[in-house]
């Protein structure tokens, strides 16, 4: 038999990230944030994209998750992908430009069919610019965080789609909070397989939170501290 040793590319865990402590408290507190976000996708013919409220995951085993950090930050919390499914969460489909379905779709005049298409809010570029933690626009693909989405299913949170808009105007209008849709993801708490914190002693912050939610919720404060781990951890010993 065989000792070679094969390397998982996919997790049976699924990861939100966000960017700051409070954020990450938040998320567990009240359920994972979702907002409007501006989905750029590839210019068929002229600028195109859209906007809808989602939750994103990366399907990525901790051990080659470091670039994912630099991206989108220090804070996540990690859900079975089975247990995601029972929110219908899906992974999306990453699209070019010469994809001939998605031409189709996107050169029909019936642009009302389309911005009602259940498929719309999970198409993702396949390659594309995307501004990091510092601001700064930076060539990614996307292909490789094996992304997946919970997309509210009220109707009140459909996809809007924009063709011919800019890509600047496309984020601009997510980002306006007049207009800004916004709602969260419920998890249970005993379903968390894994608190991401930047720093060690950021623990201490988070001990009495947790401690005070598992009391509240009745489940598990050991199972909520054994879920916690650190960047440096996953940077040094994955």
């Amino acid at each position: 038999m065989s000792n070679r040793r094969y390397h998982n590319i996919s997790s049976t865990t699924l990861f939100n990230f966000t960017d700051t402590f409070e954020r990450l408290v938040g998320n567990i507190e009240k359920g994972i944030y979702c907002g409007d976000i501006y989905e750029k996708l590839p210019k068929f013919g002229s600028p195109t994209g859209y906007i809808v409220p989602m939750v994103c995951f990366c399907d990525i085993p901790l051990g080659i998750i470091k670039e994912h950090l630099d991206w989108y930050g220090n804070y996540a919390l990690g859900i079975k992908r089975e247990y995601a499914r029972q929110y219908k969460v899906n992974p999306v489909w990453y699209i070019h430009k010469d994809n001939p379905v998605i031409l189709k779709m996107f050169k029909s005049k019936d642009k009302k069919e389309l911005s009602e298409s259940p498929l719309l809010p999970f198409l993702k570029q396949f390659l594309g610019y995307q501004k990091d933690l510092e601001g700064n626009e930076r060539p990614k693909k996307f292909y490789d965080e094996r992304e997946w989405r919970y997309i509210p299913q009220d109707e009140l949170y459909q996809a809007k789609l924009l063709v011919n808009t800019p890509y600047n105007e496309g984020e601009k209008l997510a980002q306006d909070k007049k207009d800004k849709r916004e709602t969260r993801m419920n998890i249970e708490l005993d379903r968390i397989e894994y608190i991401i914190i930047n720093k060690e002693e950021e623990k201490e912050k988070l001990y009495p939170i947790l401690k005070k939610l598992a009391t509240e919720r009745k489940v598990s404060y050991e199972k909520l501290v054994s879920s916690i781990i650190t960047c440096n951890q996953i940077r040094k010993d994955f």
